[in-house]
């Protein structure tokens, strides 16, 4: 069932993508993983949860974490630690810890590792989430025996927290996909010291609920995105509320890709459609068309309007695959997966497309906001 849904995403309009909002049928869908690089990153995450005994709920957490996750002849141990804590001189008030996170193969198997999985939660039960591709920029491999370090900042609006998360790998040498576990730790400030931070709920993907990040891969290319609200771009009077997003392209092939061009829809509250395309990436700075060498990344920010407060987003990108050994100029569709449109950046749920539109096949074009 779920080979045929992914295959019925790729071939279908972006609006039906939209709509489909999620990679599964139903909440009671049982995942199953074989070695298929397209298979949904959340799919993978989901087929080996954080385990009970990484979390710690309910017991006091330190400020570092260790965890080792086995999956067949592959094995790899991920240690993390935070620290910091200092308040940050914004409105409204947010704190900041600097993280560091090393991972090491500690298995008889090759890996690569291919996307992310980041959740923040404060001490008041706010939780944030934030998926993307590789780690630091890159998409490592690792020999048996090999480490990797990346490093970054957890933002939070209280000054007590915890983070934990995973790793999506695969194994080469036809291992399969698999997810390694980020133990939670503490994002506190003092000195060192174990504190209690109650455990809440990440948004709920099986039963359709779509947080303001998405991660997918599509031919070894890789999407990952997040989208925010922007309150001075924004007015509530007029309907008119800005949204920023910030997307990540890493080709994880052998060969070049070239983008041609971008296909936007998002649905508002009220189930109505709008869309935005062109040729190139788009987005603020109105990039064009690029080409990705092998294991080469980018970033670029765009922003849109919604006359709700709420939506859900995706988008598709229209690339050529470069082969040596093959003669193709045939189109392919990258896609940027559904994540939830929100004002204060709790998940989504399921949004159904206006019948009136979808009956009329109608959408409106997507009001895109200008720099500055």
């Amino acid at each position: 069932m779920l080979r045929c849904l992914i295959g019925s995403i790729a071939t279908s309009t972006l609006l039906n993508v939209v709509l489909v909002a999620l990679w599964f049928s139903s909440p009671t869908d049982r995942i199953e993983l074989d070695d298929d690089d397209a298979l949904p990153p959340d799919l993978i995450r989901l087929s080996k949860p954080v385990p009970d005994a990484a979390m710690r709920c309910g017991t006091p957490i330190p400020p570092e974490s260790a965890w080792r996750t086995t999956h067949g002849a592959a094995a790899v141990a991920i240690f993390a630690r935070a620290e910091g804590g200092e308040r940050r001189q914004s409105a409204p008030q947010s704190y900041a810890w600097r993280y560091a996170i090393e991972i090491e193969n500690v298995g008889a198997a090759t890996v690569q590792l291919l996307t992310r999985h980041m959740v923040t939660t404060t001490s008041d039960g706010r939780v944030e989430e934030v998926k993307g591709a590789g780690a630091g920029g890159r998409l490592p491999v690792l020999s048996p025996g090999q480490r990797y370090t990346t490093s970054g900042t957890a933002t939070l609006t209280a000054p007590l927290g915890a983070m934990h998360g995973s790793f999506q790998f695969e194994s080469r040498g036809g291992g399969g996909a698999f997810s390694a576990s980020i133990g939670r730790l503490l994002l506190g400030d003092r000195g060192g010291r174990a504190q209690s931070v109650p455990c809440a709920p990440e948004a709920d993907v099986l039963a359709r609920e779509l947080p303001p990040t998405s991660v997918f891969s599509s031919y070894r290319v890789l999407v990952g995105a997040t989208v925010e609200y922007v309150p001075s771009r924004s007015d509530a009077d007029l309907l008119r509320h800005a949204f920023q997003y910030d997307v990540h392209i890493h080709n994880g092939r052998a060969a070049p890709v070239v983008i041609h061009g971008r296909e936007w829809t998002v649905l508002d509250a009220r189930g109505v459609a709008r869309t935005e395309s062109g040729a190139g990436l788009g987005g603020v700075e109105a990039t064009g068309k690029v080409r990705l060498e092998p294991q080469q990344g980018l970033k670029y920010r765009g922003m849109f309007e919604l006359p709700t407060e709420t939506g859900i987003a995706a988008a598709r990108y229209v690339v050529t695959l470069e082969d040596e050994d093959e003669e193709d100029e045939a189109t392919y569709d990258v896609l940027l997966a559904p994540m939830g449109v929100t004002a204060d950046g709790r998940p989504v749920p399921h949004i159904a497309q206006n019948a009136f539109a979808a009956a009329a096949a109608l959408s409106e074009p997507l009001r895109s906001v200008p720099a500055g």
